[in-house]
């Protein structure tokens, strides 16, 4: 056993919020930039979550599930779960019957707070901190702060969150997106080869949608994107299903036509 880690078994019906609440509570590490995302503990291994610089999967050690086809129950190794960008085994046909039990995370004693964030750089610049002014505590305290001012109430608005992945490319494609939108940030990032992601660059997708195709904040009957965030489908109210998906649909065509790339939903639609 390592002595600078503790491993914690949650419950996948336990509340994702509560749990990262505990654990810098406890002063443990890996989860911190992980706060204010909704859902259960269960729901964050099927989509990976994952925000300012962190992702589920680097804490994961590995996820109990019950096979509705055999009856039993098993245990799927970090590996065996196929995370990769918002995705894992769990939102593919072979992983669909699965009902996921527990998840077994390792999280750590000591731990460098990823800070590289611009959000999180303009808090601390707007703020007058420094980094070394901020523990897991004011980190989590940060990113509530953030989330809570950039993103749709959910006892106003019915949304699923960002609806959205930032698509993948390669050097080519986005040395294209750069003559077209000369101003786009971008991050490089290491793939890794056991992944199925091909490509260099993440393109920041709500950077597109939002200040170059001008989305955010439109709205069409009782479905819309958020007026603070073009990534975000919300409800207004009485949306239908097929209202969100035929919006989905025309923004994902319209991305297509002024850039030639196709980007995918995170929500899985059936």
């Amino acid at each position: 056993s390592n002595p600078e880690v503790v491993r914690v078994v949650v419950g996948a019906g336990e509340i994702w919020d509560d749990f990262v609440k505990e654990s810098v509570d406890r002063s443990l590490y890996g989860l911190e930039n992980l706060s204010g995302v909704p859902g259960t503990v269960g729901a964050s291994v099927v989509q990976n979550i994952e925000c300012y610089g962190a992702e589920v999967k680097d804490s994961v050690e590995s996820v109990e599930v019950f096979d509705t086809e055999t009856f039993e129950i098993e245990i799927l190794t970090n590996k065996q779960c196929d995370f990769i960008y918002r995705h894992s085994i769990f939102k593919t046909e072979e992983g669909k019957n699965f009902i996921i039990l527990r998840v077994n995370f390792v999280l750590k004693k000591e731990g460098k707070l990823n800070l590289g964030y611009k959000d999180i750089k303009n808090y601390l610049k707007e703020n007058n901190l420094e980094e070394k002014d901020i523990d897991l505590k004011k980190m989590r305290e940060i990113l509530l702060f953030i989330r809570k001012n950039k993103l749709p109430d959910l006892k106003q608005f019915g949304t699923a969150g960002s609806f959205f992945k930032c698509p993948i490319v390669d050097s080519e494609i986005f040395m294209r997106l750069k003559e077209i939108f000369p101003d786009m940030p971008n991050y490089k990032i290491d793939i890794g080869c056991e992944t199925s992601l091909q490509g260099e660059h993440k393109i920041p997708i709500a950077f597109i949608i939002d200040h170059k195709l001008g989305w955010r904040g439109y709205r069409e009957g009782e479905v819309g994107t958020f007026d603070k965030h073009a990534l975000i489908v919300v409800n207004h109210g009485n949306a239908t299903a097929k209202d969100v998906k035929n919006l989905a649909e025309k923004i994902v065509k319209d991305v297509k036509e002024k850039t030639g790339i196709n980007i995918e939903t995170e929500v899985v639609m059936w």
